[in-house]
């Protein structure tokens, strides 16, 4: 839905909200449909990264969470040096690496899965357990809207230019938590293995 709305709604982001001085006004809404479709295959990605989490894959799935990171950024550099040092080359790249960890995520996810029959939808289970899974979707969205606040408001405030050192700091401020991950990842394997 996020995809969806992102993409209809580009146009009026783009003239009224974004109001974009140094770049023409078409190339801000094919740069925010593209941030649409990052975000929809991103979450996408999620629900497969909750799969591995409930299967108890923790390790598994933060090394591929530590592997996109690292590839996303590198390729970023990547395609804004030898392709085009522009905002859409970069969004399609996100876009592509969101796809990439999507993928990764699913095909884990499946092969992780041991069932003595293939899995089926059953309605009966969502019956069950809608008021723990309402409980957990209300607190992703609270944390999505926490986290990103502070982009909705400053990037109607902020002119375009001083928007993206904003977001550049706050990515690079970000950067420590893949080290963190790292970390993770090299703690839980002797837990796994039982030692």
């Amino acid at each position: 839905l996020i995809g969806i709305g992102l993409t209809l709604a580009a146009g009026p982001i783009a003239r009224d909200w974004i109001r974009p001085s140094a770049l023409p006004v078409e190339t801000v809404v094919t740069a925010v449909r593209w941030m649409g479709a990052a975000n929809a295959l991103f979450f996408a990605a999620t629900l497969y990264r909750s799969a591995l989490a409930g299967l108890d894959r923790q390790v598994l799935m933060n090394g591929v969470m530590a592997s996109y990171g690292t590839v996303r950024a590198f390729g970023a550099l990547a395609v804004l040096i030898l392709v085009a040092p522009t905002i859409v080359v970069f969004l399609q790249w996100q876009t592509l690496a969101a796809l990439g960890l999507g993928t990764a995520y699913a095909w884990f996810a499946w092969r992780s899965i041991r069932a003595p029959e293939p899995p089926r939808f059953r309605p009966e289970l969502l019956r069950q357990e809608w008021r723990y899974a309402a409980k957990v979707s209300t607190s992703l969205i609270l944390n999505i809207v926490i986290t990103h606040v502070d982009k909705v408001v400053l990037s109607a405030a902020l002119p375009l230019a001083t928007f993206g050192y904003y977001t550049l700091a706050s990515t690079l401020a970000g950067a420590p938590w893949l080290g963190m991950k790292i970390a993770e990842i090299v703690e839980m394997r002797p837990l796994q293995r039982g030692q």
